[in-house]
Order: C-alpha cells, then sequence, then structure tokens
C-alpha cells in the first residue's frame, strides 16, 4: 500500500474550540438540568400546599362529623333514660295499684288484723337491673364511638409516609 500518512499535531485554536465546545455543552447541559431542578421544586411546593389544603378540609369533615355523632349519641343517651325512667315509673305506678287492691281486699277480709300484717308499700329506691339479653345501650354507644375513631384514623393513614425524608440533596433529586 502506500506510506503511513502524516497528521499534524492539532493546533492550539483547533484544541481551544473543541474544549470550548465541550465547556458549552457540559454548561447547557447543567443549566437544562438546572431549570428541570427549579421546575420540580416548584412541583414540590405546588403538591406541598394541595395535600395541605386536602388535609385541611378532611379534618374539617371529620370535625363536624365528630360534632354531629356527639350530638346524635348526647340526643341517644336522653331519650334512652328518658324511655327507661317512664317505663320505671309506670311499674311503680302499676306496682303501687296492685299493692292498694291487695291491702284493700285484705282490708275487706278482716279489718281488724290487716293494719299488723300489712306492711308500708312505699316504692323502693333500690333499682334491680337485669340484663336483657342483647348489648347494654352503653355496649351500643361504646361500639358507636369506636366505630367514630377508627373512621377518623383511616384517613389520617393514607398521609403518612413510611419512608423517611431524603436527608441529602443527591437522595432528594434520586441520583
Amino acid at each position: 500500500m502506500g506510506a503511513p500518512s502524516y497528521t499534524p499535531p492539532p493546533s492550539k485554536a483547533l484544541t481551544a474550540g473543541v474544549s470550548r465546545h465541550r465547556l458549552l455543552q457540559d454548561l447547557q447541559h447543567k443549566q437544562g438540568e438546572l431549570e428541570r431542578a427549579y421546575h420540580e421544586a416548584l412541583q414540590i411546593h405546588r403538591n406541598a400546599r394541595e395535600t395541605l389544603q386536602r388535609v385541611e378540609e378532611l379534618f374539617s369533615q371529620m370535625l363536624l362529623m365528630m360534632e354531629a355523632k356527639r350530638r346524635q349519641v348526647k340526643e341517644q343517651v336522653s331519650l334512652h333514660q328518658k324511655n327507661q325512667l317512664r317505663r320505671v315509673q309506670q311499674l311503680q305506678d302499676s306496682l303501687q295499684a296492685d299493692i292498694a287492691e291487695q291491702k284493700s281486699s285484705l282490708a275487706e277480709l278482716d279489718p281488724l288484723d290487716t293494719e299488723q300484717e300489712v306492711v308500708d308499700a312505699s316504692p323502693s329506691p333500690k333499682l334491680v337491673l337485669e340484663p336483657s339479653g342483647g348489648p347494654s345501650f352503653s355496649e351500643k354507644v361504646g361500639s358507636a364511638v369506636l366505630a367514630l375513631v377508627l373512621s377518623v384514623q383511616a384517613p389520617l393513614l393514607l398521609f403518612s409516609s413510611p419512608e423517611p425524608e431524603p436527608s441529602t440533596r443527591a437522595a432528594f433529586l434520586c441520583i
């Protein structure tokens, strides 16, 4: 073949041009990365604001729900108390009527002996509570409150982060 061709060493101007071109490319690349990081930071701020707004709305709704539930439970307790007192009053009235009737019957049978045998029939202040077989009212209220607490905690779990926050810039940018 022929003799090897001779290539002269690159001139300083050519080397400087290549270096300048590489530096410009690196500069443009880093400026692009900086622009992307700036937009990512804006997006992070926007997401944080939106998340805080959703959390505030959620907590406001939960507070309203809790207040409504509190009023509902208060009304249920009051209604239950009135119903139970009405039932007890009816029982007392019925017992007093029965006692009066029995006293009357005893008085008709033997008017002289009844005075010694008849016991004072004033209503007893003791109240015996027997289980009704089903859950008690306080158990129902307790389970309703537990259900409300669980419903309040469920949305909080949506916003909890199991992953730790990045501690370095590189970790934050996932480099």
